[in-house]
């Protein structure tokens, strides 16, 4: 069973990028720009991992802490890709 990963990002160019490394990788990408659907994807699909456009803040926490409120077992691992280093601790302090 292949590893899953939602990536959250509505920078086309970057979301073509990082999912063909995740396919070399053998990892199965799945790219989401609209937080709602994200958001109702994390919850209900099982992801191992989520990779969050925190350019995006706006919306790039409430992805983040609905991953982070899947149980134990389930929760994924989450990145975020930032931008400048301003935002850093910023994304840091969201977990």
């Amino acid at each position: 069973m292949a590893l899953r990963c939602l990536l959250f990002s509505s920078d086309e160019s970057t979301a073509e990028s990082i999912c063909q490394v995740l396919a070399d990788l053998g990892v199965a990408g799945e790219v989401c720009s609209d937080p709602a659907a994200a958001i109702e994807k994390i919850a209900t699909q099982p992801f191992q991992i989520i990779i969050i456009d925190w350019d995006m803040q706006a919306s790039a926490g409430s992805v983040l802490t609905t991953a982070r409120e899947r149980k134990a077992s389930e929760r994924p691992l989450t990145l975020a890709i930032v931008s400048d280093d301003a935002s850093v601790p910023i994304a840091l302090q969201a977990g």
